[in-house]
């Protein structure tokens, strides 16, 4: 990696969504018995979940709403929905939310950038609700979290 040209934000990104696979391992191996992935309606679920999470990981800066996260997954937005609460616990948009907010204190820590850039470059559109999120999520301001994590 030294010698690559990989920058080291993309590496923070790739272990950012290392982090989120092995969350969803986690909850597949904790709420199912993993013998069992291999029935084909279990397996084809799955591939879904990776395609609209893949689609989520890719696009999380564009303006995405649950038609266009259900499309990635060729499915209706009401199986969407069932998928990410059974194989995440939480819904679509929570996800997309959760990993938004994710990049986003990497930014916060490792970067220069400004709050109202950080939010734009995670993917919110507005400063009130990304400031909202964060607080709701980690209890800190961005500009809190910053400051307390900046020099770590």
């Amino acid at each position: 990696l030294y010698k690559s040209s990989i920058s080291e934000k993309e590496i923070l990104y790739y272990s950012i969504i290392f982090k989120i696979w092995h969350k969803f391992y986690t909850i597949l191996k904790k709420n199912f018995n993993l013998s069992e992935l291999n029935s084909s309606n279990i397996s084809n679920d799955l591939i879904i979940q990776k395609n609209m999470t893949a689609y989520i990981y890719k696009n999380y800066t564009q303006n995405i709403s649950l038609n266009d996260i259900a499309e990635s997954g060729n499915i209706c937005r009401s199986k969407c929905c069932k998928l990410f609460k059974k194989y995440l616990n939480q819904t679509p948009i929570d996800f997309l939310n959760t990993y938004r907010l994710e990049i986003s204190k990497s930014l916060l820590i490792n970067s220069n950038l400004n709050i109202t850039e950080i939010a734009l470059n995670s993917g919110f559109n507005h400063l009130s609700y990304f400031s909202k999120l964060f607080y709701q999520k980690y209890n800190f301001t961005p500009k809190e979290y910053r400051k307390l994590n900046k020099n770590r």
